[in-house]
């Protein structure tokens, strides 16, 4: 699939509507995963003359974008000290997501190296990603929650034993070498589960394309 100039498109409101049945909205009642053109969804950062948009992520391809909360990218003091340009006086990543903001999940696109040459050619819609794909998405979240939370209870527990010990540099030297969050090693795994269902995805679409490009709703596995 070539495309030789910016294209701008808009997902079809039944996809997007099947999002939000299925995964709903959040608490600023928008939703929790949107289906994006890569080359029309933008975002705000800093330009050399103020704020400007820029694209979110290029690509001639359709994109799942997962909504992730504004306490995600820590206190507005923290978000603008750790980006701020002292050369414009703006905020590089433009400003604080108050509302939070949407970043790309998974570009549909098929990747296939053919006679030594990449070829990429994008997906097209349907209702298999909503069945299939995004599901595991949202258990990763779920899944990332809970490591978050042990993280920070860790240390806790970490610091009251330090503030308990008598001897401060004894401690120190007694402390696991690892000292922090718990390891996330587990969203490899996560990550690897996607990349299969993705890669199995890909391979229906070679084998059935008539299927994916008459879309049925509520599409399920394809054996």
């Amino acid at each position: 699939m070539k495309i030789l100039q910016r294209e701008r498109l808009i997902c079809p409101p039944k996809y997007q509507q099947a999002l939000v049945e299925k995964f709903g909205l959040n608490r600023f009642d928008e939703p929790n995963f949107r289906i994006a053109w890569g080359d029309t969804e933008t975002t705000i950062v800093a330009g050399l003359s103020g704020y400007e948009e820029r694209l979110l992520s290029s690509g001639a391809c359709w994109k799942i974008l997962r909504w992730n909360p504004p306490e995600c990218y820590g206190s507005p003091e923290s978000w603008y000290l750790e980006n701020y340009d002292y050369d414009t006086g703006l905020c590089l990543l433009g400003p604080y997501p108050e509302k939070g903001r949407y970043e790309v999940a998974i570009p549909l696109m098929r990747q296939e190296v053919v006679n030594g040459k990449l070829e990429v050619e994008a997906m097209p819609l349907n209702y298999a990603i909503i069945d299939l794909v995004i599901p595991l998405l949202v258990k990763s979240q779920e899944l990332s929650y809970w490591e978050r939370k042990v993280a920070e209870e860790e240390e806790v527990r970490l610091e009251n034993t330090r503030l308990c010990s008598e001897i401060a540099d004894r401690m120190s030297s007694d402390l696991p070498a690892f000292y922090g969050p718990v390891s996330y090693a587990g969203q490899i795994t996560r990550t690897a589960l996607i990349d299969r269902k993705m890669a199995a995805i890909e391979e229906n679409y070679r084998r059935f394309p008539h299927i994916f490009k008459n879309p049925v709703r509520g599409l399920r596995q394809i054996n």
